[in-house]
């Protein structure tokens, strides 16, 4: 109920046609529930936790950037603030952990165009495949792990197409377009991504270090402000090579990963049923977390 609620506050925000008074009531009524309440204010369950010391540490760390001022970056920037969806990411994030198998098919459905993409990043181009292309402080899923899941799944329509843009952009411009999906996607792990970690184990019980695609070696936790900084540089360093044109090719592939991204999460049946479902979810664990502390990280079996 909360979530139809939303959907049609949602629906009268963005300008369609206004709902009927009754209804708009009812939609804002069921929103003041306890359930959503506590939801919509678990920051306050999160006080010296891990959550809250991450969110002012990336406040902190966006503050100080310079990097992202100017050039290239803050061309694409603009494209984030424009052209990310948060409603669908944040709908989306939260439905995921709405029950361990909604949160494996999302991580089936990431290292899919993951690996598309560091495979094709190898592409030569100038400094794209070296200063801007994913190394060791890339993070990674174990092997194993992605074997077993692309050996049990199929890929999803919207994944598909992801996996097929991100060749496309290798084949164009002499690979030169993967930058827009280094920019959409690495960064959003390291800068954004790592923030959804917590809330992800408190929703779902699991251990201490998961997910694992959201963690970077040590080397970039503990200077994590300069390596963005790097990141932000490189990117412009690279667009002063390129013509006006070349930059706009640039923006609107940022512009279409940032949609195929949209897509990944949307296409989901049950949508706001199912972010429900996880919202509620969140909240327990939050609690849960309070009361009994973290899971303890998985402990590798000795050879």
């Amino acid at each position: 109920k909360g979530a139809h609620s939303q959907r049609l506050l949602w629906r009268a925000r963005d300008g369609d046609p206004p709902l009927p008074p009754k209804a708009m009531r009812a939609a804002r009524a069921s929103l003041r529930s306890p359930l959503l309440r506590a939801s919509a204010s678990h920051g306050s369950l999160l006080v010296g936790g891990p959550q809250q010391r991450w969110k002012s540490e990336s406040k902190r760390i966006f503050e100080g950037l310079k990097s992202n001022k100017e050039g290239l970056s803050k061309e694409l920037d603009t494209v984030l603030r424009n052209s990310h969806d948060m409603r669908i990411f944040g709908v989306g994030f939260v439905r995921s952990c709405a029950s361990l198998p909604e949160y494996r098919l999302t991580t089936t459905s990431t290292p899919l165009w993951r690996r598309r993409w560091m495979r094709r990043a190898g592409t030569p181009h100038r400094a794209a495949s070296g200063t801007l292309a994913p190394s060791s402080t890339a993070p990674r899923t174990s092997s194993a792990r992605t074997s077993s899941l692309s050996a049990t799944s199929l890929p999803s329509p919207a994944t598909a197409d992801y996996a097929a843009g991100i060749w496309k952009a290798a084949q164009s411009e002499g690979g030169l377009m993967l930058i827009s999906h280094f920019y959409t996607r690495y960064l959003a792990d390291l800068f954004g991504g790592s923030m959804l970690g917590f809330p992800t184990r408190a929703a779902l019980n699991l251990p201490a270090d998961a997910p694992r695609f959201y963690r970077f070696p040590a080397s970039v936790e503990e200077r994590r402000s300069e390596y963005i900084e790097h990141v932000y540089a490189s990117i412009n360093a690279e667009g002063k090579r390129l013509d006006e044109h070349t930059r706009g090719l640039l923006v609107e592939e940022a512009r279409a990963a940032f949609a195929h991204n949209a897509a990944v999460y949307a296409e989901r049946p049950y949508f706001y049923l199912g972010a429900a479902a996880g919202g509620a979810n969140i909240v327990k664990g939050l609690i849960s977390h309070q009361m009994f502390g973290e899971k303890k990280a998985a402990v590798a079996p000795s050879s």
